[in-house]
């Protein structure tokens, strides 16, 4: 459990930086892509959920 709950904490540390960045550039750019970045979110998080399932199963 504790090697799980590292590597989700590291997802979140490599996560959260990476929606700063999204959130200052859709600050910048306008409300139009700000709309395309949210609808990319999802699908950055499935991708991230993802890599993370993948890297804990070669490890087990």
């Amino acid at each position: 459990m504790k090697h799980k709950a590292t590597r989700t904490v590291v997802g979140f540390g490599i996560a959260a930086p990476l929606l700063l960045v999204l959130i200052f550039s859709a600050m910048r750019v306008g409300t139009v892509e700000m709309a395309g970045v949210f609808m990319m979110l999802p699908a950055v998080i499935l991708a991230s959920l993802i890599v993370s399932s993948n890297s804990e199963a070669t490890s087990l």
